[in-house]
């Protein structure tokens, strides 16, 4: 007799609902794992999969809250913060308070997982890994505070308190990760016996690549009776380097927010001072020990300066034409006999370029700020971002971050007050709308969905403005859409017309 034409498949074996706190443990290590696998591909996918990680180590910390497990409590915080990292996670993308509701959600985590130390004994908190909690900690009240601030410098006294606290105890807690480092120091020997691994390694010293194994779990033997310990990875000149910069960067926006602070010049000394120390004691004297490290180093450095430098000229300190100098100093590409630009930094690095690029539209946008503008000081500094930009084009001309700020340029160029560019508007704005086209077919919509809609919005917007609707009516009057239009209005890119068209604000 012939088989049947249609074979049913054999049922998948049902696997069982977890039950026990440890049970959903292991779900949330595996799902997070599923999570990890997709992460270079299918972030949507990727995303989905962190969601239910997230769920699982919930569900876990609720069913032991006597005794709540510190690798759960880890992993939560680390995936909430993976979550709040990208918009590109969340099929929907993620508004500005969506954003910063994740991001703040991450930091009430990670203060939950740092709050288990009052209740361990010694013997216990010796089986955790509290440097890297305390470090991703660090980075996320440094990314939400950063957030918060956004692109303006007018901030309301209740975010500026939120955004000082948050970089207050990101400090605290790097300073507890160099404790740490330091020990370990001690206990390798010296520092003379540190090793830089000659490569310059951009991914952070904290937040593992592969979530935290409960004791136990790779045998299946019982956690409550394993004897087991967290091994401490060896610290490197990289990793003391990391914990530094990380502090400075933490200070740098900490700067920025100064001049609307309640004591602003008692607030610039002190923090003047404490960075001053931070890079003498701590940052060059670690990068002389690795060469490889110098540029990122003195990169931050010059980042460091600048924003100083700004928040002074704001508080009438310094004039602008020590602002100027400052920028000039720091991020010069003169070359001297020993050494490839007179500021050290190297200026065939797309990051560098790009910093560069900010800090002379940063300067440039004060001027255009002030009472008494200087359009051909204003035009100077966005043609040498422009310059820098260009630059960066040369590197990686696939790059799309930096054909948006290209097209970011290109449109402030066209908005100064001199002849030259009143005689070249057409065609800067032309080449705009060329960036921000370039942008969006170089943009992966997988991953790089934020970049792929801000261009699209600015594209959208310049048409309207030279006659064509259509792709303004394309992108429709969504929340992402009116995000992406307040900041470029906040910015100078458009006029503040654009909020009243799209019914924002008041």
């Amino acid at each position: 007799m012939p088989p049947p034409r249609f074979q049913s498949k054999p049922k998948k074996k049902k696997v069982p609902e977890p039950v026990t706190a440890e049970e959903w443990f292991d779900k949330g290590v595996e799902d997070e794992e599923n999570g990890e696998r997709w992460r270079s591909g299918d972030k949507v996918k990727s995303g989905r999969w962190f969601h239910k990680a997230l769920e699982a180590y919930e569900t876990s910390l609720r069913l032991s809250p006597l005794r709540p497990n510190f690798d759960a409590a880890y992993n939560a915080a680390h995936i909430q913060y993976v979550l709040a990292s990208s918009a590109a996670y969340h099929e929907d993308g993620l508004t500005r308070d969506e954003h910063l509701r994740l991001l703040k959600r991450a930091v009430e985590c990670h203060i939950r997982a740092m709050a288990l130390e009052d209740k361990m004994s010694e013997a216990e908190k010796k089986k955790c890994n509290w440097q890297d909690l305390f470090f991703n900690a660090g980075q996320c009240m440094t990314e939400y505070a950063e957030k918060l601030q956004g692109s303006s410098n007018r901030i309301r006294s209740s975010d500026r308190d939120e955004i000082v606290g948050a970089l207050g105890e990101a400090v605290t807690l790097y300073q507890r990760v160099w404790e740490i480092q330091e020990r370990r120091v001690q206990e390798q020997g010296s520092l003379e016996s540190l090793q830089g691994n000659g490569e310059d390694d951009n991914s952070p010293i904290a937040g593992p690549s592969q979530p935290q194994q409960s004791p136990g779990s790779e045998n299946g033997s019982d956690s409550a009776t394993s004897e087991w310990a967290y091994e401490d990875e060896p610290v490197t000149l990289e990793s003391l380097v990391d914990t530094a910069i990380a502090t400075l960067e933490a200070l740098i926006i900490r700067v920025q927010v100064i001049p609307q602070s309640d004591t602003p010049l008692e607030d610039l000394t002190s923090i003047r001072e404490l960075s001053t120390n931070l890079l003498n004691t701590r940052i060059i004297p670690l990068a002389t020990r690795a060469p490889h490290l110098s540029s990122k180093v003195l990169l931050v450095r010059a980042r460091y300066a600048t924003a100083q430098a700004e928040a002074a000229f704001r508080l009438s300190t310094i004039s602008l034409a020590e602002y100027e100098q400052e920028i000039l100093a720091h991020f010069s590409d003169t070359p001297l006999p020993d050494r490839p630009s007179s500021s050290g930094l190297d200026f065939k690095d797309i990051e560098t370029l790009c910093e560069k690029a900010d800090a002379h539209i940063a300067f440039a946008g004060i001027v255009v700020e002030s009472n008494e503008v200087d359009h051909q000081l204003a035009w100077k500094h966005y043609n040498l971002a422009s310059l820098s930009l260009t630059a960066a084009a040369g590197v990686n001309k696939y790059d799309p971050q930096v054909q948006l700020g290209r097209g970011d340029v290109e449109l402030l160029r066209s908005k100064v007050n001199i002849p030259a560019a009143q005689k070249s508007v057409d065609l800067l704005r032309s080449n705009a709308r060329v960036y921000y086209r370039n942008t969006k077919n170089l943009a992966s919509p997988e991953s790089e969905p934020g970049l792929v809609l801000e261009a699209s919005v600015k594209e959208a917007m310049l048409a309207y403005e030279s006659g064509d609707g259509s792709l303004i009516k394309a992108v429709g009057n969504g929340g992402r859409v009116k995000v992406v239009v307040a900041e470029a209005v906040s910015e100078g890119l458009f006029g503040m017309e654009w909020l009243q068209r799209f019914g924002i604000g008041g």
